[in-house]
């Protein structure tokens, strides 16, 4: 298993955590999926909206600027990756990894806005 692939097993985990409530657990399986693989901007999304859960605005500002430098910097690349592919299969996926990242930036979007009316 590569470290990409697990490291989203520990985004979706961190991810029922927060739906179930548990921002605790969801915290340290977003920590997880950071150590096993720090470029997954995913986790790092969930981090922000674990410290909010927790009531750690600060944190969670902290946590949200890294989130955003690095969604940035993934569209970034999968922009640049799409563009220098010849295979259509490769050019699809990394269509499918730039609507990801838009998404995290529109997350971003609301969660920046969210701590700011705290």
């Amino acid at each position: 298993m590569e470290n990409a692939d697990l490291s989203s097993a520990y985004e979706h985990i961190a991810t029922v955590k927060l739906e179930t409530q548990k921002p605790s657990e969801a915290l340290t399986a977003a920590d997880s999926c950071l150590k096993t693989y720090y470029s997954n901007s995913g986790c790092h999304i969930l981090r922000v909206e674990a410290f909010i859960m927790l009531k750690q605005e600060s944190r969670a500002r902290e946590a949200l600027n890294i989130a955003d430098r690095l969604a940035r910097h993934n569209l970034d690349r999968a922009e640049k990756d799409r563009s220098q592919t010849p295979d259509k299969l490769e050019e699809k996926l990394f269509e499918a990894k730039i609507k990801e990242y838009q998404a995290q930036l529109n997350t971003i979007r609301d969660l920046r806005l969210q701590l700011s009316e705290r």
